[in-house]
């Protein structure tokens, strides 16, 4: 794509970002010939006469031609119609039996008037097929029973005391004045991501190690005061909840002990983070993550990815997996690893259903969110725009009395300093950021290193780079090939 078009290109997004996927906006810019003034005027019109309606719309592949987009939720759309009653469906509720705590449907200190808003667009929000599967609904999950039964999740509200909550939103608002966009590579142009970063770590445990994302060095900022007394209560109440679970051999042993943060920081409604995994580059293999919430409520969507065909039936657990802090401080998966097995690690969600699905949880202030495993390696998940879109639903927001509009996480997690030592420098000389394969059967679950693609964008599907054997670069990706297999202590 060239510098023009990239321009024109990120002007669009800009514009109809929060109305329009990126998708649909570059779809338009090329069946435009590159023109910028008829793609515009085209978006307009899509973004005001095509809306949401009944029915569910599904997920579209990148680059697909925008005639087809519109011809499949135009069928969608029709068929919904033809199997619905009048009116806009919601997501599928848990059951009825089970409604939610005021505990846990309390966005936080909002006004009585936010609450019920809060209900109505709840109730109002736009269905969606999961992977393809018109029968599978998004799952809206309301309580903390219902949340750690279909995903390997816990949601606590309230974690923390009401004026510690308010305090460290307070100074998370102003640090996150000064907080950047995470770079993300895009058709060979350095862009900035639709949300600000910023990385803060506990100097007293990490020292000078630096932290490397993407395609630069941020620089890490120490714990405020009021992070550290906010960490020592989500360091006990996870340790609470994980010394509960079964741990598979490539977890951490004994005391999961955060000594890291990246924050993120959601200005209104458009600014979101789309499907991804967390970096397992510093924190290793089935890490454990815990997302602290702040400010304004957002929808948060897990999606539970779909398998390869013909793996063995799912399983509860590794067969060696033990309890709480008597498991073992064991090697990543290496070459070696059985791939029936690592399948089994990775395959068997909370609720036995191994299909693809999507769930929806609204995350309110002072809420916390533990992301135990298998969740970076077996589901995506991503913070939703809020606001009308053609090709797929989007979140909710209620605002909060100091923050309004704004949203601030905190998501801990705890380094293993074995694998940084252990990262290997690609054929850039840059270090190499560790991934799972998530798509291929034959090697499903296991770990690898590869080049990050700081000379270009790379690829992110959870899957090994297709290495030339010639010599060149693998086709339509420009990093330096490096590959390696992960293998610690073996």
């Amino acid at each position: 794509m060239s510098g023009e078009l990239d321009d024109s290109f990120a002007r669009l997004v800009q514009r109809f970002g929060d109305r329009l996927a990126d998708e649909t906006v570059l779809d338009t810019l090329l069946e435009c010939g590159g023109d910028e003034g008829r793609a515009r005027a085209q978006l307009a019109a899509m973004a005001s006469a095509l809306r949401p309606t009944a029915g569910s719309h599904g997920s579209t592949t990148a680059r697909k031609r925008v005639s087809g987009m519109l011809d499949g939720f135009v069928k969608r759309r029709r068929g919904a119609e033809a199997s619905s009653p009048p009116g806009r469906p919601g997501p599928t509720p848990e059951p009825a039996a089970e409604a939610a705590p005021a505990s846990c449907a309390d966005p936080g200190p909002l006004a009585p008037g936010q609450r019920n808003a809060l209900a109505e667009i709840m109730a109002a929000a736009p269905s969606q097929s999961a992977a393809g599967s018109p029968d599978r609904p998004r799952l809206m999950l309301l309580k903390p029973a219902t949340v750690a039964a279909h995903v390997p999740c816990e949601f606590i509200a309230g974690v923390l005391p009401d004026d510690l909550a308010a305090a460290l939103l307070r100074d998370m608002l102003a640090e996150a004045l000064s907080w950047k966009p995470l770079p993300v590579v895009m058709f060979d142009k350095l862009l900035g991501s639709p949300h600000n970063t910023h990385t803060y770590v506990d100097r007293s445990r990490v020292g000078k190690q630096q932290f490397r994302y993407g395609v630069t060095s941020p620089d890490a900022s120490d714990w405020l005061p009021s992070i550290r007394a906010a960490e020592a209560i989500v360091t006990a109440v996870v340790n609470e909840r994980y010394g509960r679970r079964r741990r598979d051999p490539l977890e951490i042993r004994g005391r999961w002990r955060p000594d890291m943060i990246v924050a993120n920081s959601y200005f209104g409604p458009s600014e979101h983070f789309g499907a991804h995994n967390d970096k397992l580059t510093y924190i290793g293999a089935r890490p454990v993550i815990a997302s602290l919430t702040l400010g304004a409520s957002r929808t948060f969507r897990i999606r539970r990815l779909a398998l390869p065909p013909d793996l063995p039936a799912p399983t509860e657990a590794a067969s060696d997996a033990v309890s709480g802090s008597e498991a073992p401080q064991a090697p990543l998966a290496s070459a070696s690893t059985v791939p029936a097995e690592a399948a089994a690690a990775i395959s068997a969600p909370p609720d036995g259903d191994a299909q693809a699905r999507t769930f929806d949880i609204l995350l309110p202030h002072n809420s916390l969110l533990i992301m135990f495993p298998p969740m970076q390696e077996r589901y995506k998940h991503e913070l939703p725009p809020v606001g009308s879109s053609l090709t797929r639903p989007t979140g909710t927001l209620v605002p909060h009395p100091i923050s309004g509009e704004t949203r601030i996480n905190l998501t801990f997690r705890m380094t293993r300093p074995e694998v940084v030592a252990a990262i290997p420098k690609c054929s850039c000389g840059a270090p190499c950021e560790m991934r799972v394969v998530i798509k291929q059967r034959e090697t499903l679950g296991r770990y690898f290193w590869q080049c990050r693609g700081d000379k270009a964008g790379g690829k992110s599907d959870g899957q090994p780079a297709e290495r030339d054997t010639s010599g060149g670069r693998p086709a339509g990706d420009l990093r330096c090939g490096f590959f390696q297999w992960a293998s610690f202590g073996q």
